[in-house]
């Protein structure tokens, strides 16, 4: 069994607690643009877009081929950092770092980990009623 690094960002009023897990995204590498846009990267969309074009028009062959998966390769590790940052942005800052074997038990151990943190994330989770 192995463990995984998930972050929680604390709710706001229209939005319940996330979870979101650490490492690299396959979804990210292998469908750049659309996972992005996907999770409102509007900024590292453009980026991307703007910089295959430019490598597919300037730069022949495999060349090309090798740059554009050089950006893939980097929005798929980079991805989930991008994300935590848009949720930053929103008013969602990271609270805790939570390692488990899936997301379920990842969100128990992070609501026990201080009375604080487990208060909040129920009032989230329950509209405001905790």
């Amino acid at each position: 069994m192995s463990l995984h690094a998930y972050t929680l960002h604390t709710g706001t009023d229209r939005a319940p607690p996330l979870l979101l897990r650490e490492g690299f995204s396959w979804g990210a590498f292998a469908l750049a643009p659309l996972w992005l846009l996907r999770h409102g990267l509007w900024i590292a969309t453009l980026a991307y877009v703007v910089l295959a074009a430019a490598a597919i028009a300037l730069v022949p062959g495999l060349p090309a081929f090798l740059i554009v998966t050089g950006l893939n390769l980097l929005a798929g590790y980079e991805g989930r950092d991008l994300m935590r940052l848009r949720l930053a942005r929103q008013g969602r800052p990271e609270r805790a770092v939570v390692l488990a074997p899936d997301e379920d038990t990842a969100l128990w151990r992070a609501l026990g980990q201080s009375d604080t943190a487990r208060a909040a994330a129920l009032r989230d989770v329950q509209g405001g009623w905790a």
